[in-house]
């Protein structure tokens, strides 16, 4: 589950427990940059760019993309309940 709050993007597992999150680009209209693109990916904790490009077209289902997130967490990261 994705849900908005403020300017970022939460992203939580089945179990409602915070994984990851990004804040939102509110810049200019336009397409954003190869570089906000990645950090917004590593903020997510998926392994490349594409990863996020994939996940936002939506070949990448969630089931996988949270696999992929879990897989990233930095051991000891605290996870946050709703």
């Amino acid at each position: 589950m994705a849900t908005l709050e403020s300017d970022n993007v939460i992203i939580r597992n089945e179990q409602g427990i915070q994984i990851a999150s990004t804040s939102i680009s509110k810049g200019s209209k336009e397409t954003l940059r190869a570089g906000r693109v990645s950090a917004m990916a590593r903020q997510l904790g998926l392994d490349t760019a594409q990863q996020l490009v994939d996940l936002i077209k939506c070949p990448l289902s969630r089931e996988d993309a949270l696999k992929i997130i879990e897989r990233n967490r930095p051991p000891g990261t605290p996870r946050q309940h709703r």
